[in-house]
């Protein structure tokens, strides 16, 4: 879920897991820190009011509570590493066992307080010709390069197609960060080129400042690199050409 704060009047964006709702706002302890409507509830926030101007954010997390990300056999390893391990090597792959395919998303501590994991993401794949990231959608399930068969194991789990998950720090205000989905992202990004703005593609993408707008503000677009905090905990190796942090599902598989 998705919702807003205000401190000192200044608005800044936050999120929280449906299951785990955020901890409420002393009016005492922080007088100027209002997390829900006072018009409607008055001054003491409470864990029963719903959190100001929450909706449901735009983008997924696979669920923390499914039973794939627990380990039932003891071995050390969640049963989706087995699952994928196993699957693979139907397909004569050897894919080891450790391998970090779901990372638990964390939330940035200066600007989410006592915030949880929000659930999990895929690190994003890495072109091994071009060195472009990318998340695996119907063209890489598709395949028939025997080379590239491991996407057809993730067809088989995932059952739907994924997206690039974004991070963004508003330019204005308490400088807070935003999350957006590759599908959003790509409706307003831009660059500016010759003073004027340009809509961006893959090579100018990594060659230049991001924007984007998002509900009335200007964020520039951040990656893994260059933000103060790791969303995910583990580095992923190569640099992601236009900043994606991860990937994230279009729709949850069940």
């Amino acid at each position: 879920m998705e919702y807003e704060c205000l401190e000192d009047s200044v608005s800044f964006l936050n999120y929280f897991h449906p299951r785990m709702p955020p901890i409420p706002i002393s009016f005492e302890q922080s007088p100027k820190l209002v997390c829900h409507d006072v018009r409607a509830y008055g001054l003491q926030d409470s864990v029963l009011f719903p959190r100001l101007n929450q909706k449901e954010a735009s983008f997924k997390f696979w669920d923390s509570s499914n039973l794939f990300f627990f380990d039932h056999n003891g071995d050390g390893y969640a049963d989706v590493n087995n699952w994928i391990h196993d699957y693979a090597k139907t397909m004569n792959l050897d894919v080891p066992l450790n391998t970090s395919w779901f990372i638990s998303f964390q939330l940035p501590e200066e600007q989410f307080k006592d915030s949880y994991p929000m659930g999990y993401i895929m690190p994003y794949w890495v072109d091994s010709t071009t060195y472009r990231s990318f998340c695996l959608s119907n063209p890489h399930y598709n395949t028939n390069n025997y080379q590239k068969r491991i996407y057809k194991v993730f067809h088989e789990l995932l059952r739907v197609e994924t997206e690039g998950l974004y991070v963004g720090k508003r330019l204005s205000g308490k400088n807070d960060f935003i999350l957006i989905k590759e599908t959003e992202l790509k409706k307003v990004w831009f660059y500016y080129l010759n003073g004027k703005p340009t809509i961006p593609n893959d090579i100018t993408a990594s060659n230049y400042t991001i924007y984007f707008v998002s509900q009335g503000s200007v964020f520039q677009l951040m990656s893994s690199q260059e933000l103060d905090w790791d969303p995910t905990g583990e580095s992923v190796g190569y640099p992601s050409h236009d900043r994606k942090i991860g990937c994230v599902p279009k729709t949850m598989f069940k």
